[in-house]
């Protein structure tokens, strides 16, 4: 059984190392690399991370400390990645944009809390990388706390916005929910780390494959929204709501 693990473990490396760049390069020749700054930066250095660290012996402790200090780098550009998909997503609304800058950082922090919470379910590390896995669950939970708000917002207010912001956003949340119940598996040792890998890469590939069939030069003038109603009245009052609680956010003074 091992050997098959193993295997199908090479495999999906692979497929990570033919999908990453296929996506940068599509993110390249549309020309949205600048409209999508972290997520093309979290892109490089996912595909310089799996690079370096399959040089390197996996039971080594070098390869322990190799992996922190370059996850450190990789969750870094996971918040950053969450507040780029939040201005995208609000970038529309530029009342509540205002009050939302203001929130931003306090929603995090309480998802945050939450998210620590799982800690009582969770055995303490045995060794430095546990205990940074630990922590990373932590980081990783709370951000897909504050990814799929941003998803129930969409779906409740059916915000008109660039196809490539759906397909951001979709893909994200896929893979944030993903690696973040997968992690808590992990840590409280009822899936096996080999296991967990493989779920990580493999929903991986498919959002990278996601991302790379779909996001192009037309998704920025292409409009969709997620949420839709099947009475039109109730979506276009939902709207009227929506536009009139921007407008009256829009008008108050900023605070300096």
């Amino acid at each position: 059984m091992a050997p098959r693990l193993d295997t199908f473990t090479q495999i999906l490396t692979w497929g990570q190392l033919l999908a990453i760049p296929t996506v940068i390069l599509r993110i390249w020749a549309a020309g949205i690399q600048r409209i999508y700054p972290f997520f093309t930066a979290y892109l490089v250095l996912d595909l310089g991370q799996i690079l370096v660290l399959s040089n390197i012996r996996y039971s080594s402790r070098a390869y322990g400390y190799a992996y922190i200090y370059s996850e450190m780098l990789v969750v870094s550009l996971y918040v950053l990645v969450a507040l780029e998909l939040y201005s995208k997503v609000l970038a529309p609304l530029s009342g509540i944009v205002t009050l939302a800058q203001r929130y931003a950082s306090g929603a995090i922090c309480i998802a945050a809390l939450a998210s620590i919470g799982l800690l009582y379910f969770e055995p303490p590390g045995r060794n430095l990388v546990a205990q940074f896995l630990v922590f990373e669950r932590v980081m990783i939970f709370s951000l897909v706390l504050f990814i799929l708000f941003l998803v129930g917002f969409l779906t409740y207010f059916p915000v008109a916005l660039s196809r490539n912001v759906i397909v951001y956003t979709t893909g994200y949340a896929v893979f944030f929910l993903a690696k973040a119940v997968s992690f808590f598996g992990r840590n409280t040792h009822v899936l096996s780390d080999a296991l967990v890998d493989q779920i990580h890469m493999a929903v991986n590939n498919l959002c990278l494959l996601f991302w790379a069939v779909y996001l192009n030069r037309a998704g920025e003038s292409t409009k969709m929204a997620i949420g839709h109603r099947t009475n039109p009245g109730d979506e276009q009052r939902v709207m009227r709501q929506l536009d009139a609680i921007n407008r009256t956010l829009a008008r108050l003074p900023r605070q300096k």
